[in-house]
């Protein structure tokens, strides 16, 4: 190296060994955070040595997703949040556990989105939104686990209500009808509207039209 001003930085997402359960932090010589590293001088003709790093321990999340049966839900996303934003996200194994690991500890709100064999989302502790979700406080050097989810079915209908017209008869040929649903577990991703007609002095409607 040519003689100047220098700073280690060691990164963690490959070690391999180790006691932190969890993983480990990246670090910088000194014992300084990756985004403040030390800088160190290396003069001419120099070895400069105890230039060292100390990995701080990470911390980590655990649990397993099933359904009412206690059955794992594989290939399931887990989504972590920290402050209300999203930080990443892993994945169920065949068993339905997963881990997220290595974290900075803090607190953090844990969800799930499965997309087979049922379309389901709900956080842990049988929270159905991120925002409302059950706090999870994580700790260096450890595992916080227990953090499960249980996929339920959502069986209940939408409630399906027309807006417009308001009113029950209308002198105008055209009709632009307005429909509003809602539904408490997936949401309402589209609609399918149908119609059928009579003549004002009909006896018998049509077949629903699409």
């Amino acid at each position: 190296l040519p003689a100047g001003n220098y700073s280690v930085c060691f990164a963690s997402y490959s070690v391999i060994g180790g006691a932190a359960p969890a993983g480990y932090l990246d670090a910088c010589s000194g014992g300084s955070p990756p985004n403040s590293p030390q800088t160190v001088a290396l003069g001419a003709k120099q070895d400069l040595t105890g230039v060292d790093g100390v990995l701080p321990w990470a911390s980590g999340i655990t649990g397993r997703l099933t359904d009412q049966t206690s059955h794992g839900i594989s290939n399931a996303i887990v989504d972590y949040y920290k402050g209300g934003i999203l930080q990443g996200d892993a994945y169920t194994g065949s068993d339905g556990t997963y881990k997220i690991a290595p974290l900075q500890p803090g607190v953090y709100t844990v969800c799930f989105n499965v997309s087979y064999p049922t379309v389901w989302s709900g956080c842990y502790d049988d929270v159905p939104n991120p925002g409302t979700a059950t706090p999870v406080t994580t700790l260096a050097g450890q595992l916080t686990t227990g953090i499960n989810g249980v996929v339920v079915p959502d069986v209940t209908p939408p409630t399906v209500s027309l807006v417009e017209p308001s009113a029950l008869f209308s002198r105008q040929r055209v009709i632009r009808p307005v429909v509003s649903a809602a539904d408490s577990q997936s949401g309402v991703s589209n609609y399918d509207v149908r119609y059928r007609y009579a003549d004002w002095n009909g006896q018998k409607f049509s077949a629903y039209i699409y």
